[in-house]
This record gives structure tokens, C-alpha cells and sequence, in this order.
């Protein structure tokens, strides 16, 4: 995006909060107050790992899952607690791509028949038109135009992400959400998706909301990085600060997961890693940081109060009381070896 353009806001979470549980059993905030934006053209990464609650965010905003409060605004609307039909009619704007290749698609239906649904609902098309829209989207996410005579169990896996990118851009959404989209895949056809979504954002100018794991596949991804843990954001900013120079543990520590493929930079990692992973105090807190019974550098502060998002010392947006300190470890610690992470 041209940084003298000014920023479209496409999407607009503000103060999302999402509860499962209760009244007999506990409660599990899956988001806790979570405000995120993604502007028109450009990829915001969600990143975490299993338990942060960033596909229940994306569910919430597909409306698969409920929201306690909060809203998700969509191109200014307020679809929050929008009804089913209203849900269909924003489908052709707002499309999902989900984790699995072989459980997302039907193994019953050749790949024309999955990818014309979208086309049935949203476009009226006679069936000559059909198959070109067809045939013209498989070969742009890279397969023949033979492959809509062809089923699922026919594919690869790395194939039947391709057909399921292909069906998430039939209608020609503005906003993506890719959920996990190359964590079942390996990682030389991670990096072919990768790219793939990448050149389809160039030529069709459609947003992502990428979720995963991986912090140096988001970072490959993402003009904007948000860092959840236990439904809170524990850090926002521009993708290279987050990837390059990462002010909170939690992020230090996704970052020192990532493999790399030299043995004394991973072994560097690991170290750091058992290092940052290392209880500072037992219990996890009630009203403090989410992270401070898994913390280092956890003082009797950060279980007393929950640190408010604020600007940090590298650039980005951060919840730690001690950012200066953790940025100062990282660093020590051989920090940048994190910057040595796999790319796409």
C-alpha cells in the first residue's frame, strides 16, 4: 500500500470479548478486549499460539461464533449480531479460508461443482459463463483447467489448498480470512501458497486477516502483526518491528520457536527459549498480565495489574511492565537470531 495513500478501513474489531462456559462450568475468555483494523489491500496477522483465541476472532467475525460484547464493523456496517440472511449477502465480501485441504472440500463434488456454489448464490451467470469464471480461477491460483472434472481425493494437499483459494475468491471478496491456511502443508509448498496468496493480493487488491502459529510465516505475510496470548494482545506493530525487534516475552518466545535452518542459531533459540519458558511464579494471575506466571522477568506488579497497550521501546505497541528489561535479555541472549527465521 503507498504510504502516502490514505488508509480505507475494511475491517474494524473494537473491544471484542468472547465467552465460553458457565453458568456450571468456568469460563474461558477466548477474546478479552480485543480491537484490531485491517485497511483495504493489506494483510494484518494474528499470531499466537493454540489457545490465544485468533480463529475464535475470526470465527466472531464470520459469525460462527458468539459474541458476549464488543462490535466487527464490515466496510462501516455493524455485523456483530447480523441475521442469517444478512450473513449471506456479506459472504460475497468476506470469504474464509480454512486449515484443513483434505476436510474442507466435499470428496462427492468435482472440483466445477464446489466452485461454482459461490457463483449459483451471488452471481447470476449463464452456465457458458460459469465455466470460463471457473476455468479462468483455476489456472490463476496455478492449476489446469482440466481440474474441474476432477475430485478431491485427485489433489494433493498442496493442490486442494490451491482449489480452496480458488473457491475462497470466486466472488471476488474484498476481505480474506486464511485461518491456518498452510499449517497442514509442508514447508516447500508453504512457501508456493505463500507466494500465491501474495501475487493474488497484488492483482486482485484483496485483504487478508492471516491467522497462525508461526510468527515467521505471518511475518512474511503481514503489513501489521497483532500478538495474542490467552485472548489478549500482547503486542501490535508494523511486521518488521514485531519479526525484527520484539519488545514483549511472549513475542520473543514465538519468534525463537520459528525453525531456521542453521544448527547454532536454533540451538541459540532453544536456549532462550527454556530460558523464557521458565515459571517466575506459581499460579497463573486473575487480574495481572496473562503471561506473568510463564515470564522471567514477572515481578509482583505484573500480577497485580494488567499492563495496558502502550507504546514500547522498539517501535511497537506492547502490554509489559518490563519491556525495557525483556528487549534488553532478547538482546544478550543473541536476540536477533530470531531475524535468521524462515521466509517464504
Amino acid at each position: 500500500m503507498d504510504p502516502a495513500t490514505p488508509a480505507e478501513e475494511l475491517l474494524r474489531i473494537d473491544d471484542l470479548r468472547i465467552e465460553f462456559g458457565g453458568p456450571r462450568r468456568s469460563v474461558v475468555r477466548a477474546a478479552d478486549g480485543v480491537s484490531l483494523v485491517v485497511n483495504r489491500g493489506e494483510t494484518v496477522g494474528l499470531v499466537g499460539e493454540s489457545g490465544s483465541g485468533k480463529t475464535t476472532i475470526g470465527a466472531a467475525t464470520l459469525g460462527l461464533a458468539p459474541v458476549k460484547s464488543g462490535s466487527i464493523r464490515f466496510r462501516g456496517e455493524d455485523i456483530t449480531h447480523a441475521s442469517t440472511a444478512r450473513r449471506r449477502a456479506i459472504s460475497a465480501q468476506l470469504q474464509v479460508i480454512f486449515q484443513d485441504p483434505y476436510g474442507s472440500l466435499n470428496p462427492s463434488r468435482t472440483i466445477a461443482q464446489t466452485l461454482v456454489e459461490p457463483l449459483l448464490v451471488h452471481r447470476r451467470l449463464g452456465q457458458s459463463e460459469q465455466a470460463e469464471a471457473i476455468s479462468t480461477m483455476l489456472e490463476r491460483v496455478g492449476l489446469d483447467r482440466s481440474a474441474g472434472a476432477r475430485y478431491p481425493a485427485q489433489f494433493s494437499g498442496g493442490q486442494r489448498q490451491r482449489i480452496a483459494i480458488a473457491r475462497a475468491l470466486m466472488v471476488s471478496p474484498e476481505l480474506v480470512i486464511c485461518d491456518e491456511a498452510v499449517s497442514a502443508l509442508d514447508l516447500s509448498v508453504q512457501a508456493q501458497v505463500l507466494n500465491l496468496l501474495l501475487t493474488l493480493q497484488a492483482d486482485l487488491g484483496v485483504s487478508y486477516l492471516f491467522i497462525s502459529h508461526d510468527l515467521s510465516v505471518v511475518r512474511h505475510m503481514s503489513d501489521r502483526i497483532v500478538v495474542l496470548y490467552r485472548g489478549r494482545i500482547m503486542e501490535v506493530g508494523d511486521a518488521t518491528d514485531i519479526h525484527d525487534r520484539p519488545a514483549h516475552p511472549y513475542t520473543q518466545t514465538l519468534l525463537a520457536a520459528s525453525p531456521i535452518p542453521d544448527p547454532g542459531e536454533q540451538r541459540q533459540q532453544r536456549e532462550f527459549i527454556e530460558l523464557s519458558m521458565r515459571p517466575a511464579m506459581p499460579g497463573a494471575p486473575v487480574t495481572g498480565c496473562r503471561f506473568a506466571n510463564r515470564c522471567p522477568f514477572a515481578t509482583a506488579i505484573c500480577v497485580a495489574e494488567d499492563p495496558p497497550l502502550a507504546p514500547g521501546p522498539t517501535g511497537t505497541t506492547v502490554a509489559c511492565h518490563h519491556t525495557d528489561v525483556a528487549v534488553q535479555a532478547f538482546r544478550s541472549a543473541g536476540g536477533a537470531a530470531g531475524t535468521g527465521a524462515r521466509t517464504a
